[in-house]
């Protein structure tokens, strides 16, 4: 069961196309016996952002462990996927498997405050230790298609430099040249040494207004 949350319009105009991104981290914090559970929290979080669109990553589909771990109760784990969880009342979903595990699996996500069109995958790992993939879902906004990239990179600098050129390589093959693209996603990119590897096959970082 999910928490009563009273869904808002948009305050914002609607020429404006407001994103967000969010890894989840499975939806709990801490490891071990100190983990808890923190998904209820992030529908709050989610909804206050107000965004028309919202990247996420590390989202649980299904995960046996942590259903057995966490009450079936109204703040216990819940009973649908995450993705579907967690979205305000009147978006659509999409999600796809990045990696599968002994107890579930978790991939990207994609909120949308906008109708989406046929969703796509990719994947994009880079060594049997790290399951990454790309989800592709087309927003239609305002008339406009939007393609939209969720992408989560690995935590090795080579992995994610070979990640930035097949992400290049899918937008090519999959995005109609002169379509609209916007990429998000956790990137894994501390140092920022990702910026001109991106430069180069043509994606500018974002900016907030004025900043």
């Amino acid at each position: 069961m999910r928490p009563s949350v009273s869904f808002h319009s948009t305050q914002h105009p609607s020429d404006v196309l407001r994103i967000a991104t969010y890894n989840i981290h499975k939806g709990v914090r801490g490891v071990g016996p100190r983990m808890r559970l923190e998904i209820h929290n992030l529908v709050l979080g989610i909804e206050a952002l107000d965004a028309d669109v919202v990247f996420l990553q590390e989202v649980r589909r299904l995960n046996r462990a942590a259903a057995r771990r966490f009450p079936d109760t109204h703040i216990g784990w819940p009973r649908v996927p995450q993705a579907d969880y967690l979205a305000p009342e009147g978006y659509e979903v999409a999600y796809r498997t990045n990696a599968v595990t002994r107890e579930g699996e978790h991939g990207n996500a994609l909120l949308s405050r906008w109708p989406i069109g046929d969703i796509g995958h990719h994947d994009v790992s880079d060594h049997p230790f790290e399951q990454r993939g790309l989800l592709h879902v087309p927003v239609h906004w305002n008339g406009v298609r939007v393609n939209a990239v969720v992408a989560h990179f690995g935590l090795i600098h080579a992995s994610r430099i070979r990640q930035v050129q097949r992400l290049a390589e899918f937008i090519a093959a999959h995005v109609p040249a002169g379509e609209r693209v916007m990429v998000g996603g956790d990137f894994n990119d501390w140092s920022d040494k990702l910026d001109l590897p991106m430069h180069r096959i043509g994606l500018r970082r974002a900016r907030i207004p004025g900043d």
